[in-house]
């Protein structure tokens, strides 16, 4: 039985992290990488369960470390 749980598209979830990411630059410069644990807390609550906190967490890895080598 599929759950009946809403889902978004990988370009949905992409945008909604963008946006954290973007609002979080000076946490991500501080934190380096150990900024994983608050944005990804700042993801799930705006995704509220509608795609794997897998998918998230590799997601805003790689944007993370996009912004570190900028």
């Amino acid at each position: 039985e599929k759950s009946q749980m809403e889902t978004l598209s990988e370009s949905q979830v992409n945008d909604i992290l963008d946006k954290i990411v973007e609002d979080s630059k000076d946490l991500i410069s501080n934190q380096k990488q150990r900024a994983i644990g608050p944005l990804m807390g700042m993801a799930m609550k705006k995704l509220r369960g509608k795609t794997s906190g897998e998918t998230v967490n590799k997601l805003l890895l790689q944007k993370i470390n996009q912004v570190l080598q900028n």
